[in-house]
Parts: structure tokens; sequence; C-alpha cells
């Protein structure tokens, strides 16, 4: 109320400033509003009321929560901008055209409303079947769940589609039974409405079936019959969702099975037995109908097992294996039960058996027992496992040249290095063809080899190719290739010798081919030849001790070289001390025909100069 106190002071103050003069003989306020009323949303109230009847009423003051809002002649005031929720009080004045103030309040209170509900409830199914059933009655239960209203206040609509033709109307009902269902299929459907009227637009669901027809009857039964074993065969019916037939003997039930055969066994030999059959499928319907077949037991005249079979082998392929074996030699040998990873698969007289659809590199297990004429089973197994093959290779080798030259080369000998990649086969099992397009006229045999080297090869343009076969036989379609050109340009005599004899000098760098050859040097390169470190540093001798002879490996004297210009690389460094000389090119090929002669008469004349060379070294 200090509020309006407030207010009140204030309204005083104001009239007595705003009272007009001449009004002293009107004192009398004018009476107050009636008839207060409102209307109210989420941020809004609309106040209405009746204005007094005084002819000289003017406006009444308006305050919200004791603060003054306004001042209007309307019978009406709206207060918007509120909280959802909130209470808010309206007091009143009345004021007459004399500027008299009636200070009674007319108050009220009232109350803005919640935000609205735009949130739909969710539906959830509890119970009730699902999938196929053989039975005719269901019943289904459901609850939901709002944001605002409490699970006790929704509301429900159901069906049955499939049987139903429309939507229950709403109820708060939170189950549903339906009785006598016709066979086939439904889907029961929920869904909920809150106190905002929103509907779950998307209803809870559960599809069955109702399958209350049994299976058709077993087929086709037969015996065979021993004098302690009656087995009976039969064909299971064709329905899909067939799962067993119940088996009784002489009225007893025995099993449960979904094989086509029963072996009654440990029966009186010469008594007769009844075997009786019911179908069931997956859903337990039941077929009451019995199929029974009655057989008599042999007489007791042999006791005594085959022997088991023998010599038992196989043949496999990717998706089938052969077994094979040797019957034994009993007279009364009838057949042999078959077995395939513990699962029986046929009886057989032949002394073989083809398993087919298999999985590929997959393991399998045959079991055999014998069967006599008289029925008596060796219960010892003859089994054997065997793995089927994998598929075949089919994929063809990778091959990849790794060393050789390509492009324009100045020498005309040449080495190549391959090697190859494959699925399956190991790299070290493939082998090779090879063919230097250009010079040889065909490819190479197969080999394991993965280098070649060819010599003296004239000028011209050659591709080398290669290509790996794996253990498939398996070829490379698309050999690996390498294309270079030679361009040699001296092959004639040294010095300026006569052309057309032996290349003798093919570099030019004065030493006979064949003497670069045998000290390992490149004939084809000028910047590789005998004694180039001692070229480029200078030998010191020293005279060895008299008590101590060594023998050191002599550097070949410059003397050997031919009276011909000699390089005019320089040696960038020198060893301290001597180098082993390494193996090039040269040592592993055979010398040209042209070059022989030449070659003997160096060597003769070099091994006159080393020994001439010692000799000093030791004086």
């Amino acid at each position: 109320m200090l509020g309006f106190a407030l207010a009140a002071i204030m309204i005083t103050s104001i009239f007595v400033t705003m009272a007009p003069a001449g009004s002293a003989n009107d004192n009398t306020p004018p009476a107050c509003i009636t008839n207060l009323q409102n209307v109210t949303g989420a941020t809004w109230i609309n106040w209405t009321w009746t204005k007094p009847p005084d002819s000289d009423f003017n406006y009444t003051m308006v305050f919200l929560n004791g603060m003054w809002e306004t001042n209007t002649s309307e019978p009406f005031f709206n207060a918007t901008a509120l909280d959802p929720e909130t209470s808010y009080e309206i007091g009143t004045h009345t004021v007459d055209e004399e500027g008299n103030v009636n200070r009674t309040w007319v108050n009220q209170t009232a109350r803005t409303k919640a935000v609205p509900d735009t949130t739909a409830p969710e539906t959830e199914i509890t119970t009730g079947p699902s999938g196929a059933i053989a039975y005719t009655d269901a019943t289904f239960t459901w609850t939901g769940s709002d944001d605002v209203t409490p699970t006790a206040n929704l509301r429900y609509s159901f069906m049955l589609e499939g049987y139903d033709t429309s939507w229950s109307t709403w109820t708060s009902s939170t189950s549903r039974w339906y009785s006598d269902l016709p066979s086939g299929a439904y889907t029961f459907m929920v869904k909920a409405l809150d106190e905002a009227e929103n509907e779950d637009p998307t209803p809870a669901t559960r599809s069955f079936i109702v399958d209350t027809t049994p299976p058709a009857s077993i087929t086709n039964l037969q015996n065979v019959t021993g004098a302690t074993w009656i087995n009976w065969t039969w064909t299971n019916p064709t329905d899909a969702d067939f799962n067993y037939t119940l088996v009784y003997l002489n009225g007893t039930w025995k099993t449960n099975t979904s094989q086509p055969f029963f072996n009654a066994t440990e029966l009186e030999p010469e008594t007769p037995y009844e075997i009786g059959t019911h179908t069931v499928d997956i859903e337990g319907n039941v077929n009451e109908t019995w199929v029974n077949q009655t057989a008599r037991t042999k007489a007791v005249l042999d006791t005594t097992v085959p022997a088991s079979i023998t010599n038992l082998q196989n043949v496999t392929g990717a998706t089938w294996i052969n077994w094979s074996w040797t019957d034994p030699p009993d007279a009364d040998f009838n057949y042999t039960m078959v077995f395939l990873n513990g699962t029986w698969e046929t009886n057989t007289s032949d002394s073989f058996y083809n398993a087919t659809d298999l999985d590929q590199d997959t393991s399998y297990e045959i079991g055999t027992h014998t069967v006599d004429s008289e029925g008596n089973v060796n219960e010892t197994w003859v089994n054997q496992t065997t793995t089927t093959l994998p598929l075949p290779d089919t994929t063809a080798p990778e091959t990849e040249i790794t060393t050789g030259p390509s492009g324009a080369i100045a020498y005309d000998d040449v080495t190549f290095t391959w090697t190859g990649s494959d699925d399956v086969t190991p790299t070290a099992n493939l082998r090779y063809s090879f063919m230097l397009e250009g010079y040889d006229t065909s490819w190479s045999s197969w080999t394991s080899s993965t280098s070649r080297w060819y010599s003296d090869l004239p000028n011209g343009a050659y591709t080398f190719m290669v290509k790996a076969l794996d253990d498939a036989e398996n070829e490379d379609l698309t050999p690996a290739t390498r294309s270079f050109t030679v361009s040699v340009t001296i092959r004639g005599g040294v010095g300026g010798g006569g052309g057309g004899g032996p290349s003798l000098d093919s570099d030019g760098d004065g030493y006979f081919d064949a003497v670069e050859r045998l000290m390992g040097t490149n004939p084809n390169d000028p910047n590789d030849y005998p004694n180039k470190q001692e070229a480029a540093t200078p030998t010191t001798t020293t005279t060895p001790p008299q008590t101590t002879k060594t023998t050191q490996t002599p550097t070949l004297p410059s003397t050997l070289a031919l009276t011909v210009p000699q390089p005019v690389a320089t040696p960038t460094s020198a060893p301290a001390s001597a180098t082993p000389v390494p193996e090039k090119l040269g040592f592993s090929r055979e010398l040209a025909f042209e070059e022989l002669v030449a070659s003997i008469i160096v060597l003769a004349a070099m091994w006159l100069l080393v020994i001439a060379y010692l000799v000093l070294k030791m004086e």
C-alpha cells in the first residue's frame, strides 16, 4: 500500500496545482468506477469498467502495481509487455471537471497466463504382441509424456490397422484388448493429445501377424527294418514356416526333429512298432492330424556289424570335394552313411561321395558309418578332414626395370636389372623373359635371372623389354620397357690407325680396350683409365729394410700407355694408400674375336714392363 499512499500524495499535489479558479463552490468528487473486470493473456491484461454517472466526470487515473500509468476517459485499460504467469494489480481514482479526486481506491488483481504450449506429447507402447503369433487375442498397453501436461491428464486415440477402419475417439484409457482376430498382418497405432490440444504426429506402432494355420502333414512315410531297429524316412511339408515334426513311438513321444527321418533302436526282434507324427510351424501351430505307420522288426539273424570303409581319399577343388574309399568286404554290406561336418547327408552303396557348393579355402570333415543288409550299424567313425582349394590365381604379375640406361649413351656395353611382384607367387619364385628390341630377334626363354648384360652394341636405337611369369602361368601382358640410343664416336684403331679394324681404344684415353678390361676400368669412359691416381700423385720410393722383404702389388707404370695424348681430366684428390682395383665392366664377358689378337700382344708387352718395373723397384 506504500505505492498507493505515494500515489495519493502525488494526486493531491497535482490537483491542488491544477484546481481552476472559481471552483471553490464544488468540492464533491465524482463516484468511483464500477463493474471492474479483466481478460488476460500470457503478456497482457485488458481491464474494463463502468464510468461513474456524474455529469461532470472527467477521467479515471490508472495505476499498475502502485505506479501511475495514464489518465483515461475510456472505460478500459490495456496493460501490455507483461511477464507470463505473473500477478498485476490495477488501481483507479476518478476525477471530475473541477479537479475533485475521489480518493477511494477501486483495485483488482489479475494474473497473466502461461506461455502457450506448442510441443506435442510423446507416446510409447509398453506391452503387446509383435512378430508372428499363433493366437487370436491381443492386448496392448501404452503411456505418454509431455513437457507441460501431466501424464495423467493426457488423452489417447488408437487404431488397429487391418481391423479398425478409423481412429478411436480421444480417451484417457491406456489399454485395448482385441479378440478373435482373423489370420493376417496387423499394425497397432496409438497417439497422445495434451491439454493444449497438441497431438503426437508420430504415433507409436507395433506390427504382428496372426497365424493360426498349422503346417501340412509329412508325406511319403517309408521304413527300413532290422532285427532291433526301424529307420523311418519321410518328406517334410513345404510350408515356409514349418519348424519340426513331433515323433511318437507306440503312442509315446520320442523327439522333435526337423530332419526327415527317425531311427528307432534297441527294439525287440519280430515285433510291430507304430510311428505317429504331428507337424509344427514356427508360430507353434500344431497339425493335429496323425500320420502313422506300423512296421515290424526282423527276426534275429545277424548282429555282427560290417567292417568300416578303408582307403579314404579325396580330391579337392575350390567349391567341391570328391571322397572315395574301399567298401568293406562283408557279404551283407548294404550302404555307407555319409555325414558332412556332423550332419547326415546321404546313404550310399557307392564307394564315393561328391560334396558340392562348398566355400573356397574352407575345411570340411566327412564322417562315415557302414550298415549291413540286416541294419547293423558300425558305430566306429571313419573321418577325414580336408580343405577346399582357394580360387584360381588369374591375376598377372607386375614387372619393373630397376637399373639400366635410358636416353642417349656414348658407350656400347649395357646392363639391365629388374624385379617383379605378384599377389600370390613370391617374388623369388617369379620367372622372366626379356628381349632387346633392335638387337634380339625373339624373347628369351623363361628364367629366374634378374639381370642381362649386352656388349659391343652397334650405334642405334634400342628398347629393352622384360615381363614376369607367376606360378599360375599368368604372364605380365604389359612388359616393363626402357629405351636408349647408343652413339659411340670412336670405333677404329688407336692413334689414328686405319678404320675398319678392331676397336682397340674406344674411348680415346690412350689405353687399349683389352688393357682397360684387364685392369677393371671402363673402356668406354675417357675419364676412367689405369693409373689415374698415380698420375695425380707423385710416388715416393722408400728403400725397404734389409731384414724384411715385402712384396707389393705394383702400380701399372705409365709406360704401358699408348703413344697418344693423355686425358685432360685431372684427379681432384689421391688416397693416402693404394686402393684395390674395383671390379668393372669386362671381366665376365667374352672378348670379341677382333680384339683377341691385340689383347694377347698387349698382355705380353705389359708383363714385360711389369717385370722391368719390379727390377727397378728392388734395386
